[in-house]
Parts: structure tokens; sequence; C-alpha cells
């Protein structure tokens, strides 16, 4: 309202954003004055060496009984790869392919760490 722009009490966000967007000027002043702020997603990201021995470290790493001790991180970080995915996201593998879409993801995870999907209850694709 400080600024003399729109404050409907329904509709508040898609008026502040049109307003906010309008022009240079408007997009300047909303995120100087208003407290909030604009996190742009990376367009892409690659998966390191080191940060895939880690990830194959955490399917191999077992109990002294055999059974997977670090499955529940692994799905976590996997999660993770296959949100940047959806979200848009290319993700590459360092000396490999390229994930761009979740058939991808699940191609090359699934390929990867094949015995979670029936080994761990909770798998990558189930955020439940």
């Amino acid at each position: 309202m400080q600024q003399g722009w729109p404050a409907p009490w329904l509709g508040f966000d898609e008026a502040f954003l049109a307003r906010m967007l309008k022009d240079e000027a408007s997009f300047d002043r909303a995120l100087e004055d208003s407290g909030i702020e604009v996190h742009v997603p990376r367009q892409e990201c690659t998966i390191s060496a080191e940060q895939l021995q880690g990830l194959d470290g955490l399917y191999e790493e077992r109990s002294e009984s055999g059974r997977p001790v670090s499955w529940g991180s692994l799905v976590e970080e996997l999660r993770g790869i296959r949100r940047a995915v959806e979200a848009g996201a290319v993700v590459k593998i360092e000396g490999g392919q390229s994930l761009r879409t979740w058939q991808d993801f699940y191609a090359w995870a699934h390929g990867r760490y094949h015995a979670l999907e029936d080994g761990y209850d909770k798998w990558i694709g189930d955020d439940g």
C-alpha cells in the first residue's frame, strides 16, 4: 500500500505479482522494499564423480550381517535429484548422461541402484 500498488483482500498474490512484474523499476522496488526473496532455480547442475562415488558408497554400505545400512540416506539424495529433474533442471552425470525427464532419471537410478526398488519400502518415487 505504501507504494500505491493495489492490495485487494482477494487475489492479493496475483495482483502483487502482476504489479511487481510490470516493469523493471517495479521489480527492483518490490525486491528492495517488500521483504520478499526471489529464488531462481538452476537450469542445470552436475553430479560430480566424487558425489556419485558418495551415492554408490551409500548403496554398497552393509552391516556385519550384510544388510544395507544407508539406503534411507541414498533414497533422500536420489529424491533430490528427481525433484530437480521434475522442476525442469537438466542434471548432468559427470562422464555420463544427462537427465532431462523423469523417465531419464528413473532409468539411470534404477539401472545404477536396482535393488532399492524391491529392497527398500520407501523408494525414490514415493515421497509419502
